[in-house]
């Protein structure tokens, strides 16, 4: 799993978080995931941490990601027969990468979201 998670690893910006932000921000940055509509809290609490920057970054890509599976896997559960099956195939890979984020945040990681992770930069 390690391998699988470096490879959404950005070394750059993971180089330039500062240990204590680290400490001090991880709960915020793995609560940020689970409820990404709190995205704007982690850049609340420390607005000169690019630590804080890019895990409020990456839950609002996350927010924006979740919003558009979410509508995609209800207009699949609409479909007779196999809709419920493609909602529930895509509510688990959904469940895998919120999993991956939070890893990835207690390993002290840059996870990028692929490909809005790359293009969202609004703090």
């Amino acid at each position: 799993m390690e391998n699988f998670l470096e490879n959404f690893n950005d070394r750059n910006e993971q180089a330039g978080f500062a240990p204590q932000d680290i400490s001090s921000y991880k709960v915020l940055a793995v609560l940020g995931y689970i409820f990404p509509i709190l995205f704007f809290v982690t850049f609340l609490c420390n607005k000169t941490s690019s630590y804080c920057r890019f895990h409020a970054n990456q839950q609002l890509a996350w927010l924006l990601t979740s919003i558009g599976v979410s509508i995609v896997s209800t207009l699949c559960s609409m479909i007779p027969g196999a809709g419920l099956v493609i909602s529930t195939i895509i509510g688990l890979v959904q469940l895998c990468v919120l999993v991956f984020l939070i890893v990835g945040v207690v390993k002290d990681m840059a996870l990028r979201i692929p490909p809005l992770g790359n293009i969202i930069s609004a703090f």
